[in-house]
């Protein structure tokens, strides 16, 4: 595409149509003032703002016109955004809420999901969300009431590497099936696969992984 992404690789990439893909990673152009992130227009890759700063990004993911990136920056649009942003189009916005504004993830962020229910699932290393310190590894962001929650998963992951999203085979419309690839036990550094029926209408649902890889 193009003349392509230099200086670094891609490690996430998500697309809303041919106009519209995007792409994150190490790579940087400054010649294009294009940092860890950028967009394909259908003829170029054009930076997105001023990009993302304090390191690279992991993950990317789409939902309506909002595009979120997760990963090891600091910094997106010049403004504080702890390992995890938005950008609308035009700007770039933390996902935080209240007092904990400038701490939206304590930690590394390795994958970030956009469910069709509309919530913003962020997986990854870090200890607190928006400072609590009760909210650990995987969490879920409500776009409608900016605020983050915490799912009860059965196991909860003490780590998570990457997730993906699929079917439910179910009925229920808002129903989707998480998959992720993690730690499940403190002190063991063995990585499994794991499945949960998620309902982001009841993000708070307990639910119960199905089966282990």
């Amino acid at each position: 595409m193009g003349k392509g992404l230099h200086n670094g690789r891609v490690y996430g990439l998500a697309a809303r149509d041919k106009k519209h893909v995007y792409a994150t990673g190490s790579f940087h152009e400054h010649a294009l003032k294009i940092s860890f992130v950028a967009m394909w227009n259908g003829m170029d890759w054009v930076p997105m703002g001023s990009g993302l700063e304090g390191g690279v990004g992991r993950s990317i993911a789409i939902h309506n016109h909002l595009v979120y990136v997760a990963g090891d920056f600091t910094r997106a649009g010049g403004k504080v955004a702890t390992h995890i942003a938005v950008w609308d189009g035009k700007n770039w916005e933390p996902l935080a809420s209240g007092s904990a504004a400038k701490t939206s993830l304590g930690g590394k962020a390795t994958s970030v999901l956009a469910m069709k229910g509309g919530g913003v699932i962020a997986g990854g290393e870090f200890a607190t969300v928006a400072g609590d310190t009760n909210m650990q590894y995987l969490s879920v962001w409500s776009p409608s009431k900016r605020t983050w929650l915490q799912p009860d998963l059965r196991p909860f992951p003490f780590e998570v590497v990457t997730m993906a999203r699929g079917q439910s085979g179910q009925n229920d419309e808002d129903a989707e099936t998480l998959f992720a690839i993690g730690r499940f036990e403190a002190k063991r550094y063995s990585y499994e696969l794991r499945r949960w029926l998620t309902v982001l209408r009841r993000p708070r649902k307990v639910l119960e992984a199905d089966f282990r890889l």
